[in-house]
């Protein structure tokens, strides 16, 4: 699944569109249908994307690209890696703008 990704968007200019519900796991939830799907994440609540094949290259995270959000910003860390089990072998980092990405991602969004 290389190239670009969204979630909670079923009409947008990313090459995936995916669903919250169908790859999210955590102690939060996935909410609504279509391009009103969202997280909801209560206190220390989190939720933990389905890893993602990216491709090498540079990756950016957006959060609210197509709606506005409420509450506090969230928390967004990433794994990566050349492999999945590199991926999955790899530390939370906290994203803070644009990284290399190996080839694969998963993402973790926290309160």
């Amino acid at each position: 699944m290389a190239g670009t990704v969204t979630w909670g968007r079923t009409t947008s200019d990313e090459t995936h569109s995916r669903k919250f519900s169908d790859g999210w796991a955590g102690t939060g939830q996935a909410s609504g249908t279509g391009d009103g799907e969202n997280l909801i994440l209560d206190g220390t609540e989190y939720m933990i994307s389905e890893m993602v094949e990216l491709g090498a290259g540079n990756a950016t995270i957006t959060i609210d690209k197509y709606d506005t959000g409420s509450g506090p910003a969230p928390t967004i860390e990433y794994k990566n890696g050349d492999s999945e089990a590199n991926c999955d072998a790899d530390s939370w980092n906290v994203y803070s703008g644009e990284f290399t990405s190996l080839g694969f991602v998963r993402i973790r969004v926290s309160n």
